[in-house]
């Protein structure tokens, strides 16, 4: 069951990202909580990052930070859950 949950939560959070992508861009910056929530997962993944989703785009390397959410620190864990929250509360 919990991987089911984790394949549907990576197809929301990848759809989410993908939806953004299709919009035309916007003249206002990114929501503050957003650009907070993906600096915190920067900060807290950077030592994660290159050994579980190297050379990937900021987008797909959180997708891909989700997607192996169980072998993450903790750290790296919280923050990508509180990107995933703040991405999916537009």
């Amino acid at each position: 069951m919990r991987k089911w949950q984790s394949l549907l939560f990576s197809a929301a959070l990848l759809g989410a990202l993908s939806a953004r992508a299709d919009t035309p861009p916007s003249t206002e910056p990114p929501a503050a909580d957003w650009q907070t929530a993906l600096n915190s997962v920067t900060e807290a993944c950077k030592g994660d990052m290159p050994q579980l989703c190297p050379g990937l785009s900021v987008d797909t390397a959180m997708a891909c930070l989700h997607t192996n959410i169980d072998k993450v620190t903790p750290a790296c864990k919280d923050a990508v859950v509180k990107l995933v929250k703040s991405r999916l509360t537009f």
